[in-house]
């Protein structure tokens, strides 16, 4: 005779689960960049740069900023080369300025200024922090510390190799008033990526291959095992 016996879960089962479930969520992350890379190469022009559509911008204050992008060393220059913006005045072509300068600069030399800092693009449209001033500052091409300008009427384009640092972008009427009224795109200068993205695809599908297993190892159920009965005397 024999009797069925139950046995426990063992403790490597729990481990097998947790790194399971790290290596699945890494994977998404993974593969969710290999897309974003493969998006961004379909999207790559001739020119090398990924660009966005025009969109409108206005302010009744004398500019429209950017927030502070901080550029360091994690910035892989193979990734992004150089930045690309591009600014057209929708108001009676009125000359545009369009300037990217350090953080500090663009502060000071808008300081007690009236404008909109954009702080998140959204589905619904753009929305901004409003700062008030009373200060009417000197035109911005005037000033020495922009890394590059551009200011004129019909489109304005700045190109921009990165740089480390805090850096605004700043689009103003080209004589400083308020009223600020403009169509903007952005881009972003690449290497092709496709390589890349389909490389990052199928590392992330291993991984999340390779999780899934150690999850599915550590939950099926456990194999009952038959123990013998000593026979009776």
């Amino acid at each position: 005779m024999s009797r069925t016996t139950h046995t426990h879960p063992s403790r490597g089962r729990i481990p097998r689960v947790v790194g399971g479930v790290g290596a699945m969520l890494l994977a998404l992350v993974v593969v969710a960049t290999g897309v974003v890379a493969l998006w961004a190469d379909s999207h790559r022009g001739h020119d090398g740069y990924v660009s966005t559509g025009s969109h409108q911008y206005d302010t009744a204050g004398r500019a429209i900023t950017s927030p502070s992008v901080e550029v360091g060393k994690f910035t892989p220059d193979w990734l992004i080369r150089r930045v690309r913006v591009s600014a057209s005045s929708t108001s009676s072509g009125r000359p545009v300025f369009v300037g990217i300068g350090r953080s500090h600069d663009v502060n000071r030399y808008l300081a007690n200024v009236s404008r909109s800092e954009l702080h998140d693009f959204g589905w619904g449209g753009p929305s901004f922090a409003n700062h008030t001033g009373s200060r009417t500052p000197a035109p911005p091409a005037t000033q020495r510390f922009w890394a590059v300008t551009a200011h004129g009427r019909g489109t304005q384009t700045v190109s921009w190799k990165l740089k480390p640092g805090h850096w605004q972008v700043v689009v103003m009427n080209a004589d400083g008033t308020p009223g600020v009224s403009v169509a903007v795109s952005l881009g972003a200068h690449t290497p092709p990526l496709l390589v890349p993205g389909l490389v990052l695809v199928g590392l992330g599908l291993l991984i999340g291959g390779g999780g899934f297993a150690l999850v599915y190892r550590g939950t099926r159920p456990v194999a009952t095992v038959a123990a013998p009965i000593p026979a009776v005397a």
